[in-house]
């Protein structure tokens, strides 16, 4: 057997990549990998017919979509629908601008002649103006584009536009929407193509192939190399020797690598001969005079080393990719964009074969619809994924429309079906969205749903994810986790724990918590694992979407996204033995701007679906767009550690995205079930030393542990977005009881399962020294311990037994009042009514203005609330909801005016300890007005 049939059979689809370049199959699909002993040849099309005898193409571009024009230096991308505009989808593509859309070319003959022909349409009813200029010289004058129907346009190019062998193409609005073209193509008498000014950032070498176009794109982002020189010795030594020796590193790194992976050794010996060819040609070139040519060949020739050698990764051995071809995302919300009814149909699940061809999976067997994210089987035989319905009555879908039965498709079921096609199965099915379905080392099958009922607080429009799992067949559903703000993207970690993103807020504004948690597969054990310190702000992204395990690591990979956005981002690297809120854990791997964090666009395209090869090679989606919502511009690339990207395939008509190789994987560890007494439908919690966590000064001060219980939202109001008061925060929260702490600081005790609870540490008076701001849920019979309050994940305990873990649990003692939400006009206006109306009246005394009665009211996000309220809120030191990371003693009860006032004798208002309580825990819980989100629903 030869070296290279050995390589063929061991490595399949990737080794053979490294045997030539990539040939297009048709004008917008690049065929992924070069799979035969020859090159891959194009599929045969019919050639572009010359406007008249003697002239050549020499250069085209299909506005509208990036990877085909790359000529375009000013313009936005954009698809007319089937509705304004008759056509194909390339047809109905466009380059546009309010102003102005330019085009620049380069490497134009002065004694050359030149033709335009230029596609122009516009959406069907309109009245759109535009004139053409060349270099300034007018091409045609005011002419009204066609509606509806594309039409071809030739003109002569003024040879005073290109006297200097330059071109700048500029589109100019004069009447009705915007600039816009569709396509452009340039004929000569001349052969020679020209060169492509990419973004008009005067990179300018001819780069024909789709990979070397592609390349091309990735350095007119960054602004470099330049082979257009104006001063050589200057541009080459800080423009191309730069790249050439970063790309030199980059494959010096990558062999190193693959050595020690079992890779054929062979190959790699004839990479890196094939590098260090390079770099002797390099240091003699560095003995002539600059030429830019032989820069430019050597260039290319060391990106085509290093993307071969970058192909015989032996991570990569598979048996081709699976994938799904779609619409990305365009919805800028992290709640819509997951969802059925916001995602326009089209596409399928493919699987890029050994071969080089792209099968799909469900063409014949789904009707139209979209897909979301598969998994792969541990024997890698079968998939489940989610699939929604494409509706016939489609119509877009808003945050205002959410709750009205619309969309593009109907909500996301689970499905299941095997690689060869067989025994496509739908298990869920009802009202409730369930999707991103992942296989259980017991043989359940986790996914996501909204089936709890539960609406997200901050705009009620969203539904509430939670985890649930199922039996294989579809059957016995269980919840394992209690959202009441929504989870996303769960994933198996190799410990066998499912890995997810969860968006809680408990008196805090939404926008920066979406952090990354794992629980059991049974729904014990939940805990966040990483992102809970926000004191940096900008320093995070604002959610991270899309986490995977690195395989045989402590690092998960993820994006990281925004919770205004569409899921990209950068690349990010997770490093869980740095802590829950280590910086020092988090690398950014791409050079993408943390959305919605205050950091300026970078321009660097966007990234998405991140799969995991090692902590250094990752199979990603990406798009050069300046937009991320650009809903068909994702493709496939081979991501590494040391800032490069190889493109694998690209579709004609659609993203590509969630790439998986089709391999067995190692089946996670099987966890077993703990012990449950249902009947009891109680958790056992230990905390070792509260102390831990308070400031020393408070030391020895902690004598209770108040549990509250943020409530889910179920039902809509008007606005959907209420506060239960201002600067309150979004949920209604309730007390559920207290317990003692011992003198060590330890407590034992129960509490509920099933609800999201949180903590309140408290002194003899019961006054808050600390509070949670965020809850966290058990199953029935789970026990649970920690130390104390945010001490680190890897604490452990002292060396003494607690004083509590002697003795039995406590069992929590009810407030007096109940366990009704807290509201004001409930619980705390009757309070006043009894204690201080008497005086505060706004009608007697020094202070009329400081009227506690419920005679007047005033308006607070449309809902009339008592005067009395706001009076009180002067007096009380809440958590403000902006403010992610406050530290114990500073806001709270004890903190407050009111009670320090009542606290030292004030008149004759004497407090029972039961309100003296109800007082403390309302502050404590940031002082809500409503208790009820139904009170609001009513008054509407």
């Amino acid at each position: 057997m030869s070296t290279e049939e050995a390589t063929l059979r061991r490595f399949g689809t990737f080794a053979r990549f490294a045997q030539g370049r990539i040939m297009t199959m048709n004008t917008r699909l690049v065929a992924p990998i070069a799979l035969l002993a020859l090159f891959w040849l194009p599929l045969a099309e019919p050639a572009d017919q010359p406007p008249a005898p003697g002239h050549f193409l020499v250069a085209a571009d299909d506005c509208g979509y990036d990877p085909e024009q790359p000529h375009l230096a000013v313009g936005n991308n954009y698809t007319f629908s089937e509705a304004m505009v008759s056509g194909d989808l390339a047809a109905r593509t466009c380059a546009w601008d309010p102003k102005v859309v330019v085009m620049q070319y380069g490497g134009l003959l002065p004694s050359a002649a030149y033709k335009l022909e230029i596609v122009y349409v516009t959406e069907r009813n309109s009245q759109r103006v535009q004139r053409l200029e060349a270099s300034g010289q007018q091409v045609h004058g005011d002419l009204s584009l066609p509606a509806g129907e594309p039409k071809t346009f030739l003109f002569d190019l003024p040879k005073a536009g290109y006297a200097d062998g330059k071109l700048e193409l500029r589109f100019i609005h004069v009447g009705g929407a915007n600039a816009v073209v569709s396509v452009v193509k340039v004929w000569s008498t001349d052969t020679a193509k020209l060169t492509t000014p990419v973004r008009g950032r005067g990179l300018a070498w001819p780069a024909t192939d789709p990979v070397e176009a592609d390349w091309a794109r990735q350095d007119a982002l960054r602004g470099k190399p330049t082979f257009e020189w104006k001063n050589p010795k200057q541009d080459l030594e800080e423009s191309v020797l730069p790249c050439l020796d970063e790309l030199l590193d980059r494959g010096g790194r990558m062999l190193a690598d693959f050595a020690p992976l079992g890779g054929d050794q062979t190959a790699l010996a004839k990479s890196a001969a094939e590098l260090s060819e390079i770099r002797k040609h390099r240091e003699g070139l560095l003995t002539q005079p600059p030429d830019a040519q032989a820069w430019l060949k050597l260039y290319v020739n060391a990106h085509w080393a290093v993307r071969r050698l970058a192909f015989l990764n032996p991570l990569l051995a598979h048996n081709g990719i699976l994938f799904v071809r779609r619409h990305h995302s365009s919805y800028m919300h992290q709640c819509a964009r997951r969802l059925g009814p916001s995602n326009p149909p089209g596409g399928d699940l493919c699987i890029l074969s050994a071969d080089g061809t792209v099968r799909s999976l469900t063409a014949g067997r789904l009707p139209p619809g979209v897909f979301g994210r598969p998994d792969l089987s541990f024997d890698g035989k079968r998939l489940v994924f989610g699939y929604a319905l494409a509706r016939q009555d489609a119509k877009p879908f808003s945050e205002k429309t959410a709750l009205e039965d619309t969309g593009y498709c109907y909500n996301f079921q689970v499905w299941e079906m095997g690689l060869d096609g067989s025994g496509l199965r739908q298990l869920t099915e009802g009202p409730s969205e369930n999707s991103d379905p992942i296989y259980l080392p017991n043989g359940r099958i986790a996914f996501m749903s909204d089936r709890a009922g539960g609406r997200v607080q901050c705009g009620d429009w969203a539904k509430a994810y939670c985890v649930f799992t199922m039996n294989p067949d579809g059957s016995d559903v269980r919840q394992i986790t209690m959202s009441k703000d929504g989870e996303w993207d769960p994933c198996l970690l190799d410990d066998g724990t499912i890995l997810f993103t969860r968006w809680e807020y408990v008196m805090k504004f939404w926008s920066p918590i979406q952090f990354l948690w794992s629980v059991r597969p049974d729904g014990t054990g939940a805990q966040l694992i990483y992102g809970n310190d926000l004191s940096r702000k900008g320093e995070y992204p604002l959610n991270f979407a899309l986490a995977r395990q690195i395989p045989g690591t402590s690092k998960l990979v993820s994006i990281g996204s925004a919770h205004h956005n569409t899921g990209s981002g950068p690349v990010c690297l997770i490093d869980l033995r740095h802590g829950r809120d280590g910086r020092e854990g988090l690398v950014r791997l791409t050079p993408v701007e943390y959305v919605e964090t205050g950091e300026k666009p970078r321009g660097n395209g966007w990234y998405d679906c991140p799969y995991p090869l090692s902590d250094k090679y990752f199979l990603v989606s990406y798009s050069f767009e300046r937009q991320e919502q650009s809903s068909r511009a994702y493709g496939l690339y081979l991501l590494d550690a040391y800032g490069g990207k190889e493109l694998i395939h690209r579709d004609k008509e659609l993203s590509c995205m969630f790439p998986v190789l089709l391999k067995p994987r190692k089946r996670p560890v099987r966890l077993a079930e703990s012990p449950s007494t249902r009947q009891e439908d109680l958790v056992t919690l230990i905390l070792a030393d509260v102390n831990q966590g308070l400031p020393p000064e408070a030391h020895g001060q902690a004598k209770f542990l108040r549990i509250a219980e943020a409530h889910e939202r179920k039902i809509h109001t008007k606005p959907y977005n209420i506060q239960v008061g201002p600067d309150s925060g979004f949920e209604t929260k309730s007390v559920l009881g207290t317990v003692p702490i011992e003198a060590d600081g330890s407590a034992h005790f129960r509490v509920p399962a099933g609800k999201s609870v949180f903590f309140q540490v408290l002194d003899e008076n019961h006054l808050a020294l600390h509070v949670m701001r965020s809850v966290i849920n058990f199953q029935p019979g789970e026990t649970r311990s920690c130390v104390g309050c945010h001490e680190p994940m890897a604490a452990a305990p002292g060396r003494r037994p607690a004083l509590a873990a002697r003795r039995a649990p406590s069992d929590l003692t009810p407030p007096p009042w109940g366990t009704d939400a807290i509201s004001f006009e409930k619980h705390i206006q009757p309070l006043l009514d009894r204690q201080c109306t008497r005086c505060h009246d706004g009608a007697t005394g020094k202070d009329k203005s400081f009227d506690l009665t419920a005679k007047s009211r005033r308006e607070f996000m449309t809902v009339p609330m008592a005067q009395s309220y706001f009076n009180l809120r002067r007096h009380v030191k809440h958590a403000p909801i902006y403010t992610y990371v406050l530290p114990p003693l500073s806001f709270g009860s004890r903190q407050s005016k009111v009670m320090q006032i009542l606290r030292q004798g004030h008149y004759d208002a004497k407090l029972a300890p039961a309100d003296w309580q109800l007082l403390a825990s309302w502050i404590d819980c940031n002082a809500p007005y409503i208790g009820d989100y139904a009170v609001v629903a009513a008054q509407k």
